[in-house]
């Protein structure tokens, strides 16, 4: 590692002196030399770092001059024991007195004995402690002549000026030892800046290859790094690295240097008009903070990236479609449903959505996380019901590679880990087998995941939302349904209304429906009043899936054949035979016309009391008189 050493003598004997030490120690071909005194001394240690030396030496009055002109180390030539006795006696010996007194003008400390070494000579020692300041130094004379000193031990100036005061004088001179000492110590100092700058350099590779802006200052409020987005960010163009922050920085920056009790996270920083997130780290040695580390990015980038994770989501699926705003409808009971779910979504907690089939259970699941503070993140769905329990599993879960016959060969993530950071929807909950719920449980409960044929468990932070069309306080009843993690999913119940209960709602869906397929069929459909009452008549057991079924197959007819009410109570009809055929929870049997003759044949035996006839024919009181309007039966007497 090649070094290079400055070296500021006030005068050639030292100069030429240095030069020998510099050849015995092998340092002659790494040492610049310019002589210099005061004002001259701090011109020389300019040009000396513009060269790039790694440590300049000087001596006396000259290390203030040159310490105030450079950042590169600078040090002084030591007065040695020997240097101090040599001088000392060569002083005595030229007053001819057997105990002179002698004035010592120092501009350096002498750590020395002093009293000790006076003592041995037998002298008069008097000390004058002298600084970078003219004035001060003949003060520091006159005082010496008033004490009555009989000749001065001074540095370079200081001799000078004592000889222009009628002073004698003899030059504190710097000897071998000295020399040698002080091109020791300059060897290691430049060793250790060297290593210093390597590691400050590649800190700055580093730094530099950030998209952040990084800035790194210590506890004194010295910048020790700064990498160009850092300086951009700040429009700062000058390198600021060594500068004060408090001089260089906006005051909403450098405030926070003064700041060291906890460190920051995303802080939002306004700097003129430019909004900053920044975040600050404490670096300690022990329990000494030496450093504070800022990163700065512009509040822009957080929405860039979040527009890229969502278009990456969005290709793979697994993003939210719809908000609160999406969903239809004007009923009280349909507003109260969203306040509750609007709440809701403001937690991390499960929900369990229950309703009918066709409510919009996964309408809401995917409103309440777009709504969520997960909302940027990923959102999975996937029906417990389509999969056997063993696909199911794998699924959910995930597996390592051979895990099992027809496993991928890397392995596969399952939904939960695909979910991170966002929602994962599992519908008709109640479809999932003992194991899965087991499985199921333990995710909720720790909160991490483990493969199929791993053995690891992977932390997950996805937000459950089930859903069930089934009565799960019955299954939990019959022991087909884990109690346990019933009351996991039920911690924030919100039930779907159906469509029979929302007043209105029917009306304003098949209106709005119809303007949908009327423009997507180029249909001539119109839903007058008497077809709207029709429609608000019928007991929609398929709930909106249903109505909007029914109101497109109305639309494409409309190309070819005049909807009126009867054709569209016929078609009510045949959406009746069809739930029967489906086996869905219709009382009657038989066909529509049998329908029909069965209500009035038990209206006819209860003598018209429909509430008798609702009783005989296994159904509701509201259901019969429903069923009454669609068929067109009149009220019996």
């Amino acid at each position: 590692m090649d070094l290079l050493i400055g070296l500021i003598p006030p005068n050639q004997r030292i100069g030429e002196r240095a030069l020998a030490i510099a050849d015995d120690l092998g340092l002659r071909n790494n040492l610049i030399i310019k002589y210099g005194v005061g004002e001259i001394s701090r011109e020389n240690a300019r040009e000396l770092e513009e060269q790039g030396v790694d440590v300049i030496i000087t001596r006396g009055i000259n290390t203030d001059f040159v310490k105030s002109a450079v950042k590169t180390p600078v040090l002084n030539i030591p007065v040695t024991g020997q240097d101090l006795v040599t001088v000392l006696h060569e002083a005595k010996k030229s007053t001819k007195i057997d105990r002179p007194r002698i004035g010592l003008l120092a501009f350096i400390a002498v750590n020395r004995d002093i009293d000790s070494l006076a003592e041995v000579l037998d002298i008069d020692l008097r000390t004058y402690p002298v600084r970078q300041d003219f004035d001060q130094i003949r003060k520091q004379i006159s005082q010496a002549k008033r004490d009555g000193v009989q000749v001065v031990v001074a540095g370079h100036i200081s001799s000078r000026l004592a000889e222009e005061e009628g002073l004698p004088t003899v030059f504190l001179d710097s000897g071998p030892a000295a020399l040698k000492e002080v091109f020791l110590e300059a060897q290691n100092v430049a060793y250790a800046r060297k290593l210093e700058q390597a590691r400050t350099r590649r800190l700055q590779t580093v730094i530099d290859q950030s998209p952040n802006g990084i800035l790194v200052v210590d506890a004194n409020g010295n910048i020790q790094a700064a990498n160009a987005t850092v300086r951009k960010l700040l429009r700062i163009e000058k390198d600021i690295v060594h500068a004060q922050a408090a001089n260089v920085l906006p005051i909403e920056l450098s405030s926070k240097c003064l700041d060291l009790s906890e460190p920051v996270k995303d802080e939002m920083l306004d700097l003129d008009g430019i909004p900053l997130l920044m975040s600050t780290e404490i670096v300690k040695a022990g329990s000494h903070i030496t450093d504070l580390i800022f990163t700065l990015q512009p509040a822009t980038v957080i929405s860039e990236l979040e527009s890229k994770l969502r278009k990456s989501l969005h290709a793979r699926g697994l993003t939210s479609k719809y908000s609160f705003d999406d969903i239809r409808g004007n009923s009280t009971n349909l507003k109260n449903t969203i306040t509750w779910a609007r709440s809701f979504a403001a937690t991390d907690s499960p929900i369990l959505l229950m309703g009918e089939t066709g409510t919009g259970k996964e309408l809401f699941a995917q409103a309440i996380h777009t709504a969520s503070p997960c909302g940027p993140g990923p959102f999975v769905a996937i029906n417990c019901a389509s999969l056997p329990p063993s696909l199911l599993e794998s699924e959910l879960f995930g597996h390592e590679e051979g895990a099992f016959t027809g496993a991928r060969r890397s392995g596969k993530q399952g939904l939960f880990e695909l979910a991170n950071n966002g929602t994962i929807f599992l519908d008709e909950i109640s479809e999932m087998d003992h194991y899965g719920q087991t499985r199921l449980l333990r995710v909720l409960q720790e909160r991490c995941t483990m493969r199929i044929g791993g053995d690891k468990y992977i932390p997950v932070n996805a937000r459950v939302i089930a859903a069930s069309n089934q009565n799960l306080p019955q299954l939990v009843e019959k022991g087909e349904f884990r109690k346990d993690l019933f009351y996991r999913l039920n911690i924030l119940p919100l039930k779907i209304p159906p469509l029979r209960e929302r007043s209105g709602d029917v009306a304003y869906l098949a209106r709005y429906f119809s303007e949908i397929y009327r423009r997507k069929y180029a249909s001539a459909l119109s839903l007058t009043d008497g077809i709207i009452e029709i429609l608000e008549d019928y007991y929609w057991p398929g709930n909106i899936r249903e109505l909007s079924g029914v109101i497109e197959r109305l639309a494409l007819m409309a190309r070819n054949t005049k909807i009126t009410e009867e054709f569209v109570r016929f078609q009510l009809i045949s959406e009746i035979s069809t739930e029967k055929a489906s086996s869905q929870p219709i009382p009657t049997q038989g066909r529509s016309q049998t329908d029909c003759e069965q209500i009035i044949l038990a209206l006819k035996q209860n003598d018209g009391h429909q509430g008798q006839a609702a009783q005989q024919l296994g159904i509701h009181r509201t259901t019969l008189k429903r069923k009454m309007k669609l068929f067109g039966i009149k009220r019996f007497n």
